[in-house]
Order: structure tokens, then C-alpha cells, then sequence
């Protein structure tokens, strides 16, 4: 309402996050999906994803 956000959740729970942006009526939120697993990666290889994606997120936030 006003802060700009974007949400990062794994393929698995997109249905959620979009169900729940719909309930609490936002239904434009932005979400960067991310694969599933994607909590057992090794740190280094979530920062050089992450990274990769910046442009994304940062898309996201400003769009």
C-alpha cells in the first residue's frame, strides 16, 4: 500500500502467493518465481542466482 514490493517464492508455492495477493485485493503484486529447491541451494549459488535475476526484482518494483 504505497511500498513497493516484490514476492519471491518457489514454483511451488506460486499458487499461493498469487491466491493471497488476490485475497487481500492485490491482485497486481508482483512475484519472481524461483525453482523449486531453491532453499537447498548452496548459499554462493543463491547469491549468483539472485544476482542474475537483479534486473528482474528491480523491473518488478518500478513497474
Amino acid at each position: 500500500m504505497g511500498t513497493p514490493t516484490v514476492g519471491l517464492v518457489t514454483e511451488q508455492f506460486r499458487g499461493l502467493a498469487e491466491a493471497t495477493a488476490r485475497g487481500l485485493r492485490v491482485d497486481n503484486q508482483p512475484v519472481v518465481v524461483l525453482p523449486s529447491g531453491y532453499d537447498e541451494w548452496p548459499e554462493a549459488d543463491i547469491r549468483a542466482d539472485i544476482a542474475a535475476r537483479l534486473d528482474q526484482i528491480v523491473g518488478a518494483l518500478v513497474a
